[in-house]
């Protein structure tokens, strides 16, 4: 842990530094600190595994939940995100309302999908049968 925080601190010195005008011509180091933080990240997050298994079912039900839902919310948060937009909502209210619409629509979304998969399944199935 100690050694991301000092290298996330390190690249955003650099990336200030560089951003600036300063020795410019050594930018390729920022990119090999970029490479030793995500080494760091990945094994942090690989750590993870341990803490997740003793969450309760709940928690890992909904995490389960949205992992399943991740293309449906790629594909529906853009259209609801630009709908709460142009509402008169304030922060916290107007991401809390997005983020459980987004969630909602995506799991329609997901439910449609499946059973449309599954009648085109079925069709296919009856059709070898014929």
């Amino acid at each position: 842990m100690v050694g991301f925080l000092a290298t996330f601190i390190i690249y955003f010195v650099l990336k200030i530094i560089f951003s600036n005008g300063y020795f410019v011509e050594y930018q390729i180091v920022n990119q090999i600190v970029i490479f030793i933080l995500l080494f760091f990240l990945m094994r942090w997050f690989s750590s993870i595994d341990r803490f997740l298994n003793r969450n309760p079912i709940w928690i890992s039900k909904i995490i389960n939940l949205i992992a399943k839902l991740t293309l449906e919310i790629y594909l529906v948060q853009y259209v609801l995100i630009d709908l709460v937009k142009n509402t008169e909502l304030f922060f916290p209210i107007n991401w809390l309302i997005v983020s459980l619409l987004i969630i909602v629509t995506a799991y329609l979304l997901h439910i449609f999908v499946k059973f449309l998969n599954d009648k085109i399944a079925d069709m296919f199935v009856k059709g070898k049968n014929l």
